[in-house]
């Protein structure tokens, strides 16, 4: 199987999420990333893997949250749902190049989103762009309880304590974590 269709796995979870952290450790998560205000230390260091700030800004071109992977109309470099982003080499067309998501606005410069701001769209994209680092790999990220609430109302439809989405060269997959 290549590296392209081994799936990115990650737990979204909020600061105080009520699962034993034991089961946490078991899916033995290579790292931790937390929303910009998020302060999720005291959970990386007990997961004993290193807390990095999820990057927000690059909001990509993506039609929808849970799955949509239509293509950009007019790309001939790459094939429909190709979530890639073009190599130095690949040229981009004007339907390829990042916009923010549907009826959200733009970033505000370089400044941080605040963590009570982040949308679904805005975090799938965000995890959509470690997906590829990622390939076969298992990540946690902590979001504020504001987000993980929009999160579950708006693509996984669940109360479950951690939600997990699977990213792959093809598609999204979310689910309430078991």
């Amino acid at each position: 199987m290549s590296d392209l269709q081994c799936a990115a796995t990650f737990l979204v979870l909020p600061p105080a999420a009520d699962v034993p952290l034991e089961q946490l450790r078991a899916e033995r998560a290579a790292c931790l990333y937390a929303e910009p205000g998020v302060d999720a230390t005291v959970l990386a260091q007990a997961l004993g893997v290193t807390a990095r700030d999820l990057d927000l800004g690059g909001v990509g071109d993506l039609a929808g949250v849970a799955g949509d992977l239509s293509g950009s109309a007019g790309d001939e470099t790459r094939p429909a749902g190709d979530q890639r982003r073009p190599a130095d080499n690949e040229t981009r067309s004007a339907g390829d190049q990042p916009r923010p998501a549907d009826n959200e606005p733009g970033p505000a410069g370089d400044q941080p989103q605040p963590a009570d701001s982040t949308t679904p769209a805005a975090l799938t994209a965000a995890l959509v762009d470690l997906a590829d680092e990622f390939r076969g790999e298992t990540i946690a990220v902590v979001v504020s309880e504001t987000t993980y609430a929009s999160l579950t109302g708006e693509v996984v439809a669940t109360s479950a304590p951690v939600a997990v989405v699977e990213i792959d060269a093809d598609s999204r997959r979310w689910r309430p974590y078991a």
